[in-house]
């Protein structure tokens, strides 16, 4: 268990600093041209791997099953992107820490784990955390409708990456981990290259030489960390290595400060000890 929790630990320090690329470039780009050309960068990578490692061919049914994490991914990218744009760093994994309560509440759902009263209280203690992060926002004279913008998307992203997660967690120890990653990578660049001739001209925005640079480093990051993860949800629960969430908080700290001058607020981390708190009586078995 210790192996795969640190590997796990390894892929959260991965997406972590992709997630710091992605709100630097959130300054100048829109969300769906962020996203598109993130899945694009990252399914050149993902195929150069399997071309030198060469994987078992994939059958139709590994293809189909792990097309819903495609279509999940879209929506998680797509909406945690927007709130990066919208929220500092350390916040906005603050709040996607939810993850793990829910990731629970779709184990029993979906995997058939058993769910009991723990779970709903923990998420009611997590709502909470939630709302002491997100409180202070509102309280002044003029309120920031960003932060409300930014805190929803969080919630929608944690919700659909929670869910993928259980997913991954019913694939991962039937299939590849280059393959799941693959597909995933694949089917949203595809998901998102359909929808975007019939998105308005002012989404696309023109790309300099070092804007390539910095989306050919959240490609390569992104594929680098969900290859980890998935290596690590082969070899353990998903319940348990959920927690390993956690320390994506001190890496947000870590690269907020370093990065954007972003300093932790006090109920910020308040607001996490919470959550924390929440998701580990959730996964607790």
């Amino acid at each position: 268990m210790s192996r795969a929790f640190a590997i796990a630990v390894l892929a959260v320090g991965l997406l972590s600093a992709m997630d710091a690329l992605i709100k630097a470039q959130a300054v100048a780009f829109p969300t769906p041209q962020i996203a598109l050309l993130r899945f694009a960068f990252g399914t050149l990578f993902i195929l150069a791997a399997m071309a030198l490692a060469r994987p078992p061919r994939p059958s139709l049914d590994t293809v189909l099953a792990n097309s819903w994490r495609a279509v999940l991914g879209v929506a998680t990218a797509l909406a945690f992107y927007y709130a990066l744009g919208r929220l500092p760093l350390a916040e906005t994994l603050a709040l996607s820490l939810l993850s793990p309560c829910f990731t629970a509440l779709f184990g029993a759902l979906l995997l058939g784990e058993h769910v009991g009263r723990p779970i709903i209280t923990a998420l009611i203690i997590g709502l909470l955390g939630m709302l002491v992060i997100v409180a202070p926002k509102f309280g002044g004279a003029t309120p920031s409708y960003a932060a409300l913008q930014g805190s929803a998307a969080v919630l929608l992203s944690t919700l659909t990456y929670s869910l993928s997660l259980v997913l991954l967690r019913s694939r991962a120890t039937r299939d590849h981990p280059m393959t799941i990653v693959a597909v995933q990578n694949a089917g949203s660049l595809l998901l998102l290259a359909a929808f975007a001739p019939f998105l308005p001209s002012e989404f696309w925005l023109p790309v300099t030489t070092h804007d390539l640079f910095n989306f050919t480093g959240i490609g390569l990051l992104g594929i680098a960390g969900h290859l980890v993860i998935a290596k690590a949800y082969s070899m353990a629960p998903a319940a348990r290595l959920a927690v390993a969430d956690y320390t994506a908080l001190i890496f947000a700290a870590l690269f907020g400060y370093l990065f954007f001058a972003e300093t932790p607020a006090l109920t910020t981390v308040a607001g996490a000890a919470l959550i924390i708190t929440a998701s580990l009586a959730a996964t607790r078995r």
